[in-house]
């Protein structure tokens, strides 16, 4: 605890000695600042809470930003800070008043390009979680693949186009049906022996 609250001194510490206008570090360093740090991340398999400067410094600084090293290193723990505060607001946003210009959600959502992805993403695979269909059996959808001029019309049926098919069998189904960690609904390709595992889906 107590380094969790020396760190957090620290970052204050930062922000309230860091002044900085924007003829000397413009928006736009910023977004390229944070898009460094995602890609860092990816290749780390890290999340951005557990980066420090050192672990990235050469790559910000090989940018050829025309600020000093100190200069990054505070710019980087700002953002990792707000990033920080911004990942407990998230959860209790509506983002159902995106548009309206007063909102938390509408102010949050201009600012979206000083948000690390992972920060977007966690809360994204939260809400898909929370939402998530307690059963594990998903709907089967039979496609039918076969050419049209090769159909079997013998008793008068007609081969549909591919969306169609798949439109009258997931339409019906409870919405709930479908809420899965990873996809929604299997495909039964026929006449094929095959069961679709990526493709069409």
């Amino acid at each position: 605890m107590d380094d969790e609250w020396q760190q957090i001194l620290s970052q204050q510490n930062i922000l309230n000695n860091h002044r900085v206008n924007s003829a000397e570090w413009p928006l736009k360093n910023d977004y390229q600042l944070v898009s460094i740090i995602d890609s860092i991340c990816e290749q780390k398999k890290c999340h951005s809470r557990d980066l420090r400067f050192e672990d990235c410094k050469y790559s910000i600084e090989s940018n050829e930003f025309p600020v000093s090293s100190d200069f990054l290193c505070r710019r980087f723990y700002i953002l990792e800070h707000f990033n920080s505060l911004i990942s407990k607001l998230l959860p209790l946003l509506n983002f159902r008043l995106v548009t309206e210009d007063w909102s938390l959600s509408h102010m949050l959502a201009s600012m979206r390009q000083l948000i690390f992805y992972d920060v977007k993403t966690e809360v994204l695979q939260e809400t898909l979680n929370d939402t998530q269909y307690p059963s594990r059996d998903r709907p089967v959808v039979h496609i039918n693949r076969q050419p049209l001029h090769l159909a079997d019309s013998s008793q008068g049926s007609v081969r549909e186009p591919l969306f169609i098919q798949a439109f009258r069998q997931i339409y019906p189904l409870d919405p709930n049906q479908l809420k899965h960690n990873d996809r929604a609904f299997e495909v039964k390709l026929e006449r094929e022996g095959a069961t679709d595992i990526g493709g069409p889906y």
